[in-house]
């Protein structure tokens, strides 16, 4: 039987794992955290809160439905502001 504790002790050391890969060998690692339905109709991160203590940089990318427009924010980043926007078209 697996234990929730277990997956969530697994994801924390996976992401320490790729925090030192990352320093070590000079590298760049991008994981996605989709986000899934929460409570109220709200969406919260399938990989839960305490994902967001693990990277050094956040990113929201969103698009409106049936459109090729998105954006992309900054939620958290160790040299610049939170909160600035970049608006982008998809191509086909």
């Amino acid at each position: 039987m697996f234990c929730k504790n277990a997956g969530h002790s697994l994801m924390v050391s996976a992401g320490f794992l790729l925090k030192k890969l990352v320093h070590e060998h000079d590298l760049s690692v991008l994981v996605t955290n989709h986000m899934v339905g929460g409570e109220g109709g709200s969406s919260k991160p399938a990989l839960g809160e305490s994902w967001k203590n693990v990277s050094h940089v956040q990113l929201l990318l969103s698009h409106a439905s049936g459109s090729n427009l998105y954006n992309i924010s900054i939620l958290k980043h160790p040299c610049m502001a939170s909160g600035q926007v970049a608006e982008f078209t998809m191509l086909e």
